[in-house]
């Protein structure tokens, strides 16, 4: 009879990590809190939400990392051969050393 239960809860955290993995958290984090209080953590995962990075950016389906917004910041672009955030003035990227043309980066 514990087989069941420990089935069930390795089920409700592994429901509760890929719903927190979804919304930008920690797999491992949602995880527990699914497997530790079952059907109340997978709900407190959907409850919260969202992290705050992982909600979508309209700069980031253009290949860009957003305007500057202050002194001080850059603005970047993604390279399309090694999918790094790169300046976006580069002609080169810094990581893999492909030239990189405007048109030609991508998310």
């Amino acid at each position: 009879m514990w087989i069941f239960a420990l089935a069930a809860s390795v089920l409700l955290g592994y429901w509760a990590g890929r719903v927190g993995m979804r919304n930008g958290r920690s797999f491992g984090l949602c995880f527990l809190l699914g497997f530790l209080l079952g059907i109340i953590g997978v709900l407190i995962v959907y409850v919260i939400g969202p992290a705050r990075d992982a909600r979508t950016d309209p700069y980031r389906a253009s290949g860009e990392a957003g305007p500057a917004e202050g002194p001080g910041q850059r603005r970047l672009k993604v390279c399309p051969y090694c999918e790094k955030f790169i300046p976006y003035e580069a002609a080169y990227c810094q990581y893999c050393g492909a030239g990189i043309s405007a048109d030609e980066t991508r998310r």
